[in-house]
């Protein structure tokens, strides 16, 4: 997503969705993304295999919502169903990126949705999720979520149903290689959007905060309105509240950051309230 010029480039904007729902909230964050960064807005609907297996269970029932008695369920059921619900999530996407005139396809593929999801974000620039709220439905949202953003190839945002529009970054920034992909991720997002750009500088000292700023600044190059912010030992309960301290922020990492790795990553999903964007 950084190109020979160091510029981040996003081109195309996959948006996975599942028999969770239709997520219009989802969609319509995808298109107002794809909109304001003249991408193309991808539309992918898995269906999941591991439902279809449980549904051809014989002693599979369910209860319908508003009805106190246990129904049989079967593959032709969550067939249709699935069907349904990629018909409704086709339409609405089709509704949002027309709106804002944005080039589109949608597709229905059958798998396993983090293999899927994976696969198909090779042919993305950034690929949005509706994190551990959403994808993969109401018993897997969580290992959904987090196996989704550990091996899609590309950089993803994790949103949250109801959330702000974004247009608030607060990035985190280090010493590590990445950050500096992060950094500039940040400002060609708070540029498209109009909105804010917050650094929090990861320093132990006033003088080794000076010098990532410092940094940041020369790979910013003439911005201005950057808020900086050094922060101490960083931790996840810190960074999740800071973030939330700016109304309609997404919190953005590079994925080599030790926040968004491994179990930390995990933990992080869980306590973040506001949209997670990984850098990759």
């Amino acid at each position: 997503m950084i190109d020979r010029e160091g510029e981040f480039s996003v081109r195309r904007i996959l948006v996975a969705l599942d028999a969770a729902g239709e997520a219009p909230e989802l969609i319509e964050a995808a298109a107002e993304m794809a909109g304001r960064l003249h991408a193309e807005l991808l539309g992918l609907f898995v269906e999941d295999v591991n439902l279809l297996r449980s549904a051809a269970l014989p002693f599979v029932r369910r209860m319908s919502p508003g009805s106190p008695t246990w129904k049989e369920f079967d593959t032709a059921t969550m067939e249709r169903e699935l069907h349904a619900v990629a018909t409704r999530a086709r339409r609405t996407l089709e509704r949002a990126a027309e709106r804002r005139h944005v080039t589109y396809s949608f597709q229905v593929v059958r798998g396993q949705v983090t293999r899927e999801v994976a696969g198909a974000s090779e042919q993305a620039d950034l690929v949005v999720l509706g994190g551990a709220y959403r994808l993969m439905g109401a018993l897997q949202q969580a290992s959904g979520a987090r196996a989704a953003m550990r091996e899609a190839r590309r950089s993803v945002l994790l949103m949250r149903p109801g959330a702000a529009p974004a247009r608030n970054f607060v990035v985190g920034y280090d010493r590590a290689r990445g950050s500096d992909r992060a950094v500039l991720a940040a400002q060609r997002l708070v540029q498209a959007t109009e909105g804010t750009l917050t650094v929090l500088l990861f320093a132990d000292s006033a003088e080794e905060g000076r010098a990532l700023e410092s940094r940041v600044r020369t790979l910013l190059g003439p911005q201005g309105g950057v808020l900086f912010r050094r922060v101490a030992h960083p931790s996840l309960a810190g960074l999740c509240r800071l973030a939330q301290e700016v109304e309609g922020a997404v919190l953005v990492l590079s994925a080599d950051n030790p926040l968004a790795q491994g179990e930390a990553a995990e933990e992080l999903m869980d306590r973040i309230r506001c949209p997670l964007l990984v850098v990759r």
